[in-house]
């Protein structure tokens, strides 16, 4: 619980559709992100409002990777806005790394039994 329901980074009003669309830190934060996206996938994609909240939903199967990874992305954002602390893309890629790492551990663990 915090006292008061500002936006630790821009002082607007902290509500989930400022926190991950609308505070301009977010906003470079997705801009990063898409770049990043493209750079590894050759994917160009454009993340909206809707795609940012409930994920990409035109061809599910193509985008389930690139869901995951929105999750991820918003947990980040989540995490770092609850210790107000900056968005860092760079550390997001590590918490997106480590929690890739868990889940092929866990399913190399699920087919070895």
């Amino acid at each position: 619980m915090k006292e008061h329901d500002k936006c630790h980074l821009c002082v607007e009003r902290q509500m989930l559709t400022h926190l991950f669309v609308t505070c301009s830190e977010a906003q470079h934060f997705w801009s990063l992100f898409t770049n990043w996206w493209r750079s590894k996938n050759g994917d160009r994609i454009t993340l909206d409002k809707n795609e940012i909240i409930y994920g990409a939903t035109d061809n599910f199967a193509r985008h389930l990777s690139l869901n995951l990874c929105i999750i991820i992305a918003k947990y980040y954002l989540y995490t770092a806005s609850r210790k107000e602390e900056e968005f860092y893309f760079d550390a997001f890629l590590v918490m997106l790394t480590n929690k890739i790492k868990i889940e092929k551990h866990k399913s190399k663990l699920q087919i070895n039994m």
